[in-house]
């Protein structure tokens, strides 16, 4: 969604393993860029997952020294993450027509 004062999205998304759906991936995704001035911006956004389907990880239980080099991955059920950013936007509202490579 696009306004005056920013913009809004958010999306789900869900993948299944076709054998056995109990082995699925849900993701939920969520992002806001506010206006605060004329071209600055702050932006907010997070992403949470459900994950029920590492099915290509060795049963066997994987060493520390093979996690610190990143030989090998442990299993989880979640994954997350949080991001925040102020972002600047400058230039003329007619750029397409000054320059014609921007357009598209």
């Amino acid at each position: 969604m696009r306004q005056r004062w920013g913009t809004l999205g958010a999306s789900v998304e869900v993948q299944s393993f076709v054998p056995d759906v109990a082995k699925n991936h849900v993701s939920a995704f969520g992002d806001v860029s506010l206006n605060l001035l004329r071209g600055l911006s702050l932006n907010l956004g997070s992403n949470f997952e459900w994950v029920r389907d590492q099915i290509s990880l060795p049963a066997e239980q994987a060493t520390s020294e093979e996690v610190l080099v990143n030989q090998r991955q442990l299993a989880t059920s979640y994954r997350y993450y949080v991001f925040f950013g102020v972002s600047y936007t400058f230039g003329s509202i007619f750029s397409p027509i000054v320059n014609p490579r921007f357009g598209g």
